[in-house]
């Protein structure tokens, strides 16, 4: 056979990790269902109950499902992904995942490919980590979006965000935390009360939410996600570049802190759309965006579009960096080989024997130049139309929230659609 895969336990850290990873996720997937159930309980108004939302929000919860298997499966063992294996370079002790050489096969065949980027891959654990947090995030700015349209939830409270607990404010935080008789169980609401009380509603989006210390726990999880990504991705080249291992991961530290406010301008925007958007007397912030013009590009779709697409690029950026570490690793490599042949090359001349022109002609054979890909570029040019890709798909919501910011928005939510580009940055 051309392949074979060996399975191992991963390190125990990343054991440990997954499964404390695994039980927050389980928790929270109970969460998320039961507060489906309580949506579908409420007394929408007459032909607003938001039957697709409610589809797409199951959809996205029950998606978090295989992957916390996966979580589970590539967390606690070796996948041959050097990343989530937490391998280093210079340091590895086995092979997981093996491609046999052929007489036959090329360097380039479709088998060895799928291993490299197999191999080469963001940290699978902490990748599939931040998909679930994120699906979970999205699935209930959704519904939030639905409550402030049908007025379950005052317009006043557009800007209200997962930062509230740093940016304003003793007052938002006092309402945000479970009010009861230990203040830890504003998570118990029946559907009896839910239906009965008019006030139920209204204090749907606050009882729902698990928190710790003010920040709600599905936010908090999100932060988690990327921290960890941060530190595991790079510390695959720290034996070998110290100093770019350190960049790298800062770098990812500003990525992850870019996708949170980046999601906070989303849930923000959205929000403010989804209520508005057809309204014939847009209330709050929304009637600043009503006359704009290229109205296609505020519409509820469109932002939910443009919002998936930029968190697509720029997780797909550090594979770029990765990418350029890479490279100079493998030019090191390339190196000290050609270092170790002259110098072989040197003894073969000082004693021409035949086994020495043996020995020459086979070190020959099995040492074949092998030209970096377009030429050690490649990393440069992916961060460049990743630059671009990325400035596209935020230009729509990056006008429309200028335009809210002359009219004084706050800068909790508006500098997040901002700060990404400065992390764009070319290698």
């Amino acid at each position: 056979m051309g392949c074979f895969f060996r399975s191992r336990l991963n390190s125990l850290g990343s054991i440990w990790y997954t499964l404390l990873c695994v039980l927050l996720q389980i928790y929270l997937c109970y969460l998320g269902f039961e507060r489906y159930r309580l949506y579908s309980d409420m007394k929408w108004p007459h032909g607003g109950y938001p039957r697709i939302w409610l589809s797409v929000y199951i959809a996205l919860y029950g998606a978090c499902v295989p992957m916390v298997v996966f979580i589970f499966a590539t967390g606690c063992f070796k996948t041959g992904n050097l990343a989530g294996d937490q391998d280093q370079f210079g340091a590895r002790t086995e092979r997981i995942f093996e491609v046999r050489p052929r007489h036959d096969s090329s360097m380039c065949s479709p088998r060895r490919c799928i291993r490299a980027l197999w191999q080469h891959s963001p940290p699978l654990p902490q990748l599939l980590h931040i998909a679930v947090a994120l699906c979970q995030l999205f699935a209930q700015q959704v519904m939030l979006a639905q409550l402030y349209k049908y007025g379950f939830i005052n317009s006043a409270d557009f800007l209200n965000t997962e930062m509230d607990f740093i940016y304003q404010r003793a007052r938002q935080l006092a309402t945000n935390l479970p009010m009861g008789d230990t203040r830890l169980q504003g998570f118990r609401i029946t559907s009896e009360e839910l239906s009965g009380s008019p006030l139920a509603p209204n204090l749907l989006p606050v009882l729902m939410n698990a928190r710790l210390f003010g920040i709600p726990l599905e936010f908090t999880n999100l932060v988690v996600a990327l921290v960890a990504y941060a530190v595991t991705y790079p510390s695959v080249f720290w034996r070998v570049g110290k100093a770019f291992s350190l960049f790298f991961s800062f770098n990812l530290l500003i990525h992850g802190a870019t996708v949170v406010y980046t999601y906070l301008g989303f849930s923000v925007l959205y929000r403010i759309q989804e209520t508005n958007y057809n309204s014939l007397r847009p209330v709050g912030l929304g009637q600043y965006i009503t006359p704009m013009r290229f109205d296609i590009m505020n519409h509820p779709l469109s932002i939910i579009v443009c919002f998936v697409t930029t968190i697509v690029l720029m997780h797909i950026a550090p594979i770029a960096y990765y990418a350029l570490g890479y490279n100079n690793f493998f030019i090191a490599l390339l190196e000290q080989k050609n270092k170790h042949s002259s110098e072989s090359q040197k003894m073969d001349d000082t004693a021409c024997t035949e086994y020495s022109e043996l020995r020459q002609r086979s070190y020959q054979t099995r040492a074949p130049a092998v030209d970096l890909c377009c030429a050690g570029y490649g990393p440069h040019a992916a961060s460049i139309c990743l630059l671009f890709l990325t400035a596209a798909s935020k230009i729509p919501v990056g006008y429309t929230l200028m335009k809210l910011m002359e009219v004084g928005m706050s800068e909790t939510s508006i500098g997040g659609q901002f700060f990404p580009y400065s992390t764009m940055t070319v290698p």
